[in-house]
């Protein structure tokens, strides 16, 4: 059955299923689920929805560039598109913004920990493939008032290289709806897919691995099951927990919804259990409280 011929009423009744689950009609794998596989998926066309502005709990830390007195604040802008960086140095009110074009729509942005790169992950418009894109770039620097000696500008870094570590139209991992490093030794990258809600890891070195971490059904791959996964959450965090160890935590908690903590007790880089949590248990666990972690960080 094409997709063209489905009755208004049935398209409306599976626009309503995906939507029960936070997706649009972006999210083709929730739409499949609503007209019971009436139909042969296809990538996403067209530039990533509102939804996917996701907030981070800790967006000043999880969006930040630091570098020795230097902070570059990340964004992405789907219409233009385009990636901005404002620099900032101490407290000295210099200020600098800087934009990188994009040749694909941006769906998120996230700041590696060394400060000497960022990872961009976005649709292309052509082929219709998600691309997640490592950007290195150079360190900024101040650019001195010769009359007074003072700092009088920062001198803009430049983008020194460009990796691709994922390209590629699959169904489960249409369009990247949030990312976050991973945490401890390991320097990956964790992200959640928008059409699926599934959870990978992609590697940021050759042959560019990539592992499924968790998934809301079960499959092949032999991921953790976790179910509610396919709903959009408001947030996206990670930290080392002195009960738990590393945690990622997907949350509404904002809204009056639940958490998923994805829980790597052993810290040894692989996701083994996880927890779903209402509000009231949130609130009531030593998870919500900030200031019992070890450490919070990309």
């Amino acid at each position: 059955m094409n997709i063209k011929n489905i009755s208004a009423a049935t398209l409306l009744a599976a626009t309503c299923a995906a939507a029960a689950v936070g997706l649009s009609l972006y999210g083709t794998t929730a739409m499949t689920r609503a007209l019971g596989g009436g139909y042969q998926w296809q990538a996403s066309l067209g530039p990533p929805g509102a939804e996917l502005g996701v907030r981070h709990r800790h967006r000043r830390t999880q969006n930040i560039l630091s570098h020795e007195g230097f902070s570059g604040e990340l964004a992405f802008h789907r219409e233009t598109p385009e990636v901005t960086i404002v620099w900032r140095y101490a407290d000295s009110g210099l200020r600098l913004n800087q934009s990188f074009r994009t040749s694909y729509w941006p769906s998120s942005v996230i700041a590696m920990r060394d400060a000497s790169s960022f990872v961009v992950a976005g649709k292309r418009r052509g082929n219709r493939n998600t691309v997640i894109e490592e950007w290195v770039i150079s360190a900024p620097e101040l650019i001195y008032d010769l009359g007074t000696g003072e700092p009088g500008a920062i001198d803009a870094p430049s983008i020194t290289s460009i990796e691709t570590l994922y390209d590629d139209a699959v169904e489960g991992r249409d369009l990247v709806r949030v990312m976050i490093q991973e945490r401890g030794v390991g320097d990956d990258v964790i992200v959640q897919f928008h059409d699926s809600g599934d959870v990978w890891k992609i590697a940021r070195s050759e042959p560019f691995a990539r592992s499924q971490v968790a998934s809301v059904a079960p499959g092949s791959s032999g991921a953790l099951v976790v179910p509610g996964l396919d709903e959009v959450r408001t947030n996206f965090w990670g930290g080392t927990h002195p009960s738990y160890g590393f945690v990622y935590v997907l949350g509404q908690a904002r809204n009056g919804g639940s958490n998923i903590v994805l829980v790597d007790s052993d810290m040894n880089g692989a996701v083994e259990s996880s927890q779903h949590l209402s509000h009231t248990s949130w609130a009531q666990s030593t998870l919500s409280d900030v200031s019992a972690y070890l450490s919070i960080e990309p």
